[in-house]
């Protein structure tokens, strides 16, 4: 019983998250298209390929979860005979499903693009793989901030923070020397830092979607 009405949720989620799902993969196949036309198109498309994985993971996190509480729309799993821990991962799968098809299907395209170019650095795979990586665990960690915390000043303020981190990653594995010093390189260079970064960049998703599942379960109330 519990399971069908957790599958139901995801699935309710996952009809209201279409068009957030239809805009990205929209978007991210036009920068895609983008950063094929040649060094000048890259620039541009990769900047669109991060900014369209940044705004999907933003708006899925406040409006699946954030904006169904403000309007008080969740009031009607009170009736539901779920545990706080069903609700939670209703949630984190809902929004986990809507996520992840655009940002794998975006991400293999990117990898495709750079590693059968002739035009563009194939040195540039590991970083587009660690700043996508990046965008995914930030989209983890936007879900659990908004699943755990209950004041909108407090989500805003998370939410915000976490996506200029984004930024600031990007110069950051940038100066990495195994990282940048590749990235103009015609092949990929596959460093041990570049997989201990991916290593905790998952840790990091995994732990953070666990979180409001684990929170939820000691809960008497779900809302």
């Amino acid at each position: 019983m519990k399971s069908t009405i957790v599958r139901q949720l995801v699935l309710k989620d996952l009809y209201l998250n279409r068009p957030i799902i239809g805009g990205a993969f929209l978007v991210g196949g036009l920068s895609l298209v983008m950063a094929s036309t040649g060094p000048t198109g890259y620039a541009f498309g990769s900047i669109t390929f991060l900014m369209t994985l940044i705004a999907m993971g933003m708006v899925l996190a406040m409006y699946s979860v954030a904006q169904e509480r403000k309007d008080r729309s969740d009031l009607f799993v009170l009736s539901l005979p779920l545990s706080g821990a069903d609700y939670a991962r209703a949630k984190v799968i809902g929004a986990a499903s809507s996520f992840l098809p655009p940002w794998a299907a975006i991400t293999a395209g990117a990898v495709a693009l750079i590693g059968t170019s002739t035009r563009i650095p194939h040195g540039l795979l590991p970083i587009m793989l660690l700043i996508s990586g990046y965008t995914l665990t930030a989209f983890c960690i936007l879900i659990a901030i908004v699943l755990l915390m209950k004041s909108d000043s407090r989500v805003v303020f998370s939410v915000i923070l976490v996506n200029f981190s984004c930024t600031f990653f990007c110069f950051a594995v940038a100066a990495i020397p195994s990282v940048g010093n590749s990235m103009r390189a015609p092949e990929a260079v596959w460093s041990p830092t570049v997989f201990a970064v991916l290593a905790c960049e998952m840790f990091v998703a995994a732990t953070a979607l666990a979180l409001p599942v684990a929170a939820y379960g000691r809960k008497k109330d779900l809302i």
